[in-house]
Order: C-alpha cells, then sequence, then structure tokens
C-alpha cells in the first residue's frame, strides 16, 4: 500500500512537473540563457552581446539602457525646444520685450491686443524719441517650469528684456543679486515723485541708501492673474527694469502706459 501511494505521488509530481514546464516555457528564454546566469557580470565583455538572443538583447537593454536613453531623449527635446524659440524671437534694435514672470499674465485677448496699443501709444508721446512697431513689441507670460527658466536666462543673457513684471518673491531675489536697475536711471526726479506712493525702495546695506526698484501696479483698471486666479491688490505684480535692458525710454512709457485710467 505504501509502495502505491509513493508511486502515486511520484508520478503525481513528475505530472506537476510537466505540465508547469509547458506553461512556463512559451512565457521564458530558455533555462541555460545568459540572462539566468546568477553568476554573470553586469557589464558585458568583449563578444558577449553578440552572442545574445535577439530576447536577451532586449531584455538587457531594458535593465541597463533605458532610463539613460529616456532621459537623453527628453534632455535633447528640451534643449531643442529653447533653441526653436529663442530663434522666433527678434531682437532687432527697436524691439520692446516686457516678460510677464512667474505665470503673470491678463485675460487673453487684452494681453494679445496690447503690443499694437502700446505702439499706438509710444506714436503719440511727444517725448519718445524711439520708433514704435507693434509686430516688433513682445510682452510674453513665463511660467516658472524648467522650460521658461531657461528661456528667461538665455534672454536675460541676451539683453532682450526692457522690463519685468514680478511678484514680490522674484523681485526680493533679482534685487538681492543685483538683476535690477535701479529706477533713477530709468525716470526723472520729477517722474519718480510722482510715482512716490507706488515706489519700493530697496535699502543698500553698506551705504544706508534707499535705492527705488520697483514700482507696486496695484488699483490699475487691468485684472492681472496667476493661471485663472486673479490678483488682489495686496499680491499685485512689480514693475521692473532689469539691468540688460536696452529700451529704457520705452520700459518708463510702458509703466505709464500700464497706469493709464
Amino acid at each position: 500500500m505504501k509502495e502505491n501511494n509513493k508511486k502515486n505521488i511520484t508520478e503525481n509530481s513528475e505530472a506537476y512537473n510537466s505540465m508547469g514546464d509547458k506553461e512556463a516555457k512559451p512565457s521564458r528564454l530558455a533555462a541555460d540563457s545568459e540572462i539566468y546566469n546568477s553568476e554573470r557580470s553586469d557589464h558585458i565583455e568583449k563578444g558577449q552581446f553578440k552572442n545574445m538572443s535577439f530576447k536577451e538583447k532586449i531584455i538587457h537593454f531594458k535593465e541597463y539602457y533605458m532610463i539613460f536613453a529616456i532621459i537623453i531623449i527628453v534632455a535633447i527635446l528640451l534643449i531643442s525646444s529653447v533653441i526653436i524659440l529663442n530663434n522666433k524671437r527678434d531682437t532687432s534694435k527697436n524691439t520692446f520685450y516686457c516678460g510677464f514672470l512667474n505665470g503673470i499674465s491678463l485675460e487673453y485677448m487684452i494681453q494679445s491686443e496690447m503690443p499694437k496699443e502700446f505702439a499706438e501709444y509710444l506714436n503719440e508721446q511727444p517725448d519718445y524719441e524711439g520708433t514704435a512697431n507693434w509686430k516688433k513689441t513682445y510682452i510674453n507670460t513665463f511660467k516658472n517650469d524648467i522650460l521658461d527658466t531657461t528661456r528667461i536666462d538665455g534672454y536675460f543673457d541676451d539683453n532682450v528684456f526692457d522690463a519685468f513684471l514680478i511678484t514680490s518673491d522674484t523681485f526680493n531675489n533679482y534685487a538681492a543679486n543685483g538683476s535690477l536697475m535701479n529706477l533713477s536711471k530709468v525716470f526723472s526726479e520729477e517722474e519718480l515723485k510722482e510715482l512716490d506712493s507706488r515706489i519700493i525702495f530697496v535699502i543698500n546695506k553698506e551705504t544706508s541708501e534707499k535705492i527705488p526698484y520697483g514700482i507696486l501696479l496695484d488699483n490699475t483698471k487691468y485684472n492681472f492673474l496667476i493661471g485663472s486666479t486673479e490678483l488682489k491688490d495686496e499680491d499685485s505684480p512689480i514693475f521692473t527694469v532689469p539691468t540688460c535692458a536696452t529700451q529704457l525710454q520705452a520700459a518708463k512709457h510702458f509703466l505709464f502706459f500700464l497706469l493709464e485710467e
């Protein structure tokens, strides 16, 4: 009786193993494949990759190279996007470029029409000595993502920006690292007195001098947004002129254009 039971157990076990092999083999590599060798090195020796089957090569690539390939592809796409965007902009001498940083924007139609309206405004100003062409006037929003941050750095280095609208946090950072221009170099003493209630001063720690670096844009006719959220007066954008600016007259007039009732 014991011998019969033992025989049945053995036969059942062999049958089970046979079934398991039949079910597993179609979805696996051969049992002696190099990929299953517990003593194999992660580094392919000369000629070893060539001797692998196609399926083994695919598995090896996924395990050791796919993540690096994805990183390289993403980096190439990012760099290509920045190059394309840089080539699209016009950096000719008479261009005015204001960057709405930190995702600051206006209602779509208002912002899209603003270059034309500002160019018309400039042409009406008797003290403006430059030329005004709305096709060479740019008022664009930049978000806080990697792509736009890279664009901002590139535009700054190429002296593209003539004015910024920024949030208070960015204002503090830019003022601290010397990226903002002293507004007394842009506006006359009379103009600064007129703007006195809006001016944001920064105190020079070495000289204790109060330097005008920003102008708060609260209580204007514009409803500034970040995303779909309308900014309250206490969170209003700050107008600044970056140190890379070249069109200072246009920058000055753009502020008065924004404050016009």
